[in-house]
């Protein structure tokens, strides 16, 4: 009897909801796209040439961007901006996107805040384990960088904050012959099958006949069937869950019994004659899986760490002193967003949290 198996789902299954991680749409507003990106561009290079020359800031003192007493120069945000838009890009850019530049800052300001605010919270282990992340996952990103600092700041309070909220990523061999038990029983029972499909009453009639006196099942299938794709295997279906087929052959297949000839059954297709070949649960077996079980876990757990992770950040930022040169934009407190200098619309801009996308396991 042949038995067919689904494969253990992978990632993105909704059988069983891998982690994902949701790009929002980016918004187009192509009519406005020119003048849009033009004053961005302008703005930046405006804002970078006076500050070479006049070696002051407008709010910061001679800082783009400050979470207390911590203060990202100008030179260094751009630096940052560039390095932050780059990271794992195909072509590296040299002219710094404006959601780039808003994003930066963002992130800049929430992993400040936070490692400000978690303290002692965040160990020497963290930090070690975070740097050694780092290393092993931006390689390009020089180290001695504002930018590599940060996302050793990232990394190093998201493992304080798992241990914090008491998720294990580890999980035990009962908790993943639990989850095995769960997805096999989702699976549930299915019955396998073969048919036979011709176009009138009569047609079905003579081949049960034949295939009752003795006739060869398979070859009658490959010979009369008008589904010739099951027909090039002898009419074989396989296994499947109830619900699957069409309702009339649905409910005769699984009234039925292995070994039985069903049949004719009238279905809007034309008429049936079924081979029933018993029933299979669609099982997996725990040694067969563990490696997938343990990742899908670790997956599930790493979501609901990064889900709260991205809540403290950006509460942290609501709650802490940031001062930005508004000639960058103007931080909204209550949100901590950043919002472009008066007049400015930024194309395409991004609606991701910071750190999304590449910042993931």
């Amino acid at each position: 009897m042949k038995m067919t198996k689904t494969e253990l789902p992978t990632q993105g299954s909704r059988a069983l909801a891998l982690r994902f991680h949701p790009v929002k749409p980016r918004i187009s507003k192509s009519a406005r796209s020119s003048r849009s990106v033009a004053f961005w561009t302008l703005w930046i290079a405006v804002v970078a040439l006076v500050a070479t020359a006049c070696g002051t800031g407008v709010g910061t003192g001679s800082g783009a961007v400050s979470v207390g007493d911590e203060t990202l120069s100008r030179a260094d945000l751009t630096d940052f901006a560039l390095e932050w838009q780059n990271v794992g890009a195909e072509v590296p850019t040299e002219e710094i996107a404006p959601d780039a530049l808003r994003q930066g800052i963002e992130f800049w300001i929430q992993t400040t805040a936070l490692e400000a605010e978690l303290g002692d919270g965040i160990t020497s282990q963290d930090r070690v384990a975070a740097q050694q992340w780092a290393a092993e996952n931006f390689a390009s990103v020089a180290q001695d960088s504002s930018f590599y600092d940060r996302l050793v700041a990232w990394r190093s309070s998201r493992l304080a904050i798992g241990r914090d909220v008491g998720i294990a990523l580890e999980p035990s061999e009962a908790e993943m012959r639990e989850r095995l038990e769960i997805i096999n029983t989702s699976q549930g029972e299915t019955v396998c099958a073969a048919h036979i499909l011709v176009a009138t009453a009569d047609e079905a009639d003579s081949l049960f006949a034949e295939i009752e006196a003795g006739g060869d099942f398979a070859a009658l299938a490959l010979a009369s069937s008008l589904d010739t794709g099951s027909a090039q295997v002898g009419g074989d279906l396989g296994c499947a869950p109830q619900g699957t087929y069409v309702g009339p052959f649905d409910e005769a297949v699984w009234a039925g019994a292995d070994g039985d000839l069903i049949g004719p059954i009238q279905t809007e297709f034309g008429f049936h004659i079924i081979q029933h070949q018993g029933f299979e649960l669609n099982a997996f077996e725990f040694d067969e899986v563990q490696g997938e079980l343990r990742q899908l876990l670790i997956d599930e757990r790493e979501q609901q760490v990064d889900e709260v992770h991205r809540q403290r950040r950006v509460a942290a930022s609501t709650n802490a002193k940031v001062a930005l040169d508004p000639r960058y934009g103007t931080f909204e407190s209550e949100t901590g967003t950043i919002f472009a200098p008066e007049g400015a619309e930024i194309e395409g801009a991004s609606t991701q949290e910071p750190g999304d996308g590449f910042l993931t396991e």
